[in-house]
């Protein structure tokens, strides 16, 4: 029983934490996706 209510302590855990990184990622490329739109050529013309 104690195995079991871990188990799911850790599967709680991990499902906050991965939805913490969706989140997380969706701000970054949010946030590249706006950089992008207003410098794609000169982030383009300085790369290249």
């Amino acid at each position: 029983m104690n195995r079991h209510r871990a188990l799911a302590a850790l599967n709680g855990r991990a499902s906050r934490y991965a939805a913490t990184v969706v989140v997380a990622l969706q701000h970054v490329l949010t946030v590249a996706a706006e950089v992008g739109l207003i410098l794609p050529l000169e982030r383009v013309a300085y790369l290249a």
